[in-house]
């Protein structure tokens, strides 16, 4: 049971770090004038990422496994991305709202995850820190845009950048841990 969350998390976690580096890129390099064609290519990049965690997710309940853990967030990011493809002009106004509440809920979902597994894990402190700053940032997002709209998109591009790294590198970590997790069931069952 474990063990299928575990495998789902580092997935969702490595693809996580490449949607944070992607828009972290984007930010860096962006102009206002390409801005809006830039938050349609970031729906097509949300669009395929949800559509792969559904996946992910509706195979695990096809096998009867743990399923459904990601299938709210996964959800939330595919309507983010119909969104942002769909109407980019109108997102360009509300894209620091959009950036703040899936920061909030990214970082959110690292401190979960990340704790959930601990025992598993060594030196999860700055993931964890990373995690907090995200629903930081996410909050300064939502409540200061207009402040917010020039002075941060550097700053932010080099902090997803950062913080998509940082969370492929965990995932990879995460992946090393499926493979101890399922090499004591297996000691468990022979025991057994």
């Amino acid at each position: 049971m474990k063990n299928n969350i575990l495998k789902k998390s580092w997935q969702t976690m490595a693809i996580s770090g490449v949607i944070a580096t992607v828009i972290g890129l984007l930010f860096l390099f962006a102009t206002e004038n390409v801005l809006v064609t830039l938050i349609k290519w970031i729906g097509f990049i949300l669009i395929v990422a949800a559509a792969t965690l559904i996946i992910l997710d509706i195979r695990n309940m096809a096998q009867k496994n743990d399923w459904g853990l990601f299938m709210f967030s996964s959800v939330i990011m595919l309507v983010l991305g119909l969104f942002c493809a769909i109407v980019p002009a109108k997102v360009y106004n509300f894209i620091f709202d959009i950036i703040g509440v899936w920061a909030i809920i990214t970082g959110a979902y690292q401190i979960i995850v990340l704790l959930k597994f601990r025992h598993h894990i060594s030196q999860i402190a700055f993931t964890i820190i990373n995690g907090c700053l995200l629903i930081v940032l996410g909050i300064i997002f939502i409540f200061f845009p207009d402040t917010m709209a020039k002075a941060v998109t550097y700053i932010v591009g080099a902090f997803l950048i950062i913080s998509g790294i940082w969370s492929l590198f965990y995932a990879f970590k995460f992946r090393k841990v499926i493979k101890s997790v399922e090499d004591e069931i297996k000691e468990a069952d022979e025991v057994d």
